[in-house]
């Protein structure tokens, strides 16, 4: 029983049966070993009668049954509870302060900054506010577009991937002109790199997976991708002094 409520993560739930914590760490073992002892022992099965071990094991086999359940109930509903409309709105204060930061950006000036937190990745409250800040500057889309050729294009591809925009293929042209900035961008890292531990496995495959799925976002709208994307498998394999192990980055591609 204990076994399954650690398997279950429920440690609200062993709060809650705190009044049964004695039948799981003594009262069942006692009797457990109680019960193994007189069938073991010729004599005490012979002067002991059943009927209380019967009923001792019963009490017990009904509290544990009883702690599984609530434990069973208790992951259900907390379940349910986080599938509702409303859950999971309560914010941390980290995240307070990321309201307060898009509060306080003056879009008239940048929302290049609000980018990152306009996706579907951030809570709610985040990325709703995040998105009328962006949409409250009337060009909004030619900064969005011009994130694009910039050192910022990961946090524009982010934007593209959980928000729509009017003028797709224009964007689409972008979008090709984002997987060569973002290129040029690992190259330059990866340039950058002054010893071994700067270089590591996975170091890019955010960047990588972004770019190729914003490439799949826009495919049908007559740019073709795969050179921009040969140049970003490229830029993967820029020589440096030091071993690249940048592998898992290089799994899916498009071919051709």
């Amino acid at each position: 029983m204990m076994v399954a409520g650690a398997t279950l993560g429920m440690e609200a739930s062993f709060r809650s049966l705190k009044f049964l914590a004695p039948v799981n760490a003594v009262i069942t073992p006692l009797v457990l070993m109680g019960t193994f002892v007189i069938l073991l022992n010729e004599s005490l099965r012979g002067s002991v009668s059943p009927t209380p071990v019967k009923w001792l094991l019963g009490v017990v086999l009904f509290m544990n049954s009883l702690v599984l359940l609530i434990m069973l109930f208790s992951t259900f509903s907390s379940k349910v509870a986080a599938l509702m409309p409303g859950s999971g709105d309560t914010l941390d204060n980290f995240q307070l302060g990321i309201l307060e930061q898009i509060d306080n950006c003056d879009a008239s000036k940048d929302i290049t900054s609000l980018f990152i937190f306009s996706g579907d990745n951030q809570p709610r409250q985040i990325r709703e506010k995040a998105r009328l800040k962006i949409r409250s500057k009337p060009d909004w889309q030619d900064d969005l577009y011009n994130t694009l050729e910039g050192d910022d294009v990961d946090e524009a591809f982010l934007f593209l991937l959980s928000n729509e925009i009017d003028d797709r293929p224009k964007f689409a042209k972008g979008v090709y002109q984002g997987i060569l900035s973002q290129a040029r961008l690992i190259r330059e890292r990866l340039r950058r790199s002054s010893h071994p531990s700067h270089v590591y496995e996975g170091q890019f495959i955010f960047e990588v997976e972004r770019s190729l799925q914003v490439a799949e976002k826009f495919k049908d709208l007559g740019v073709d991708f795969k050179p921009a994307v040969k140049e970003l498998r490229a830029a993967l394999d820029e020589p440096i002094a030091y071993e690249n192990p940048n592998n898992s980055c290089k799994r899916s591609w498009i071919n051709g």
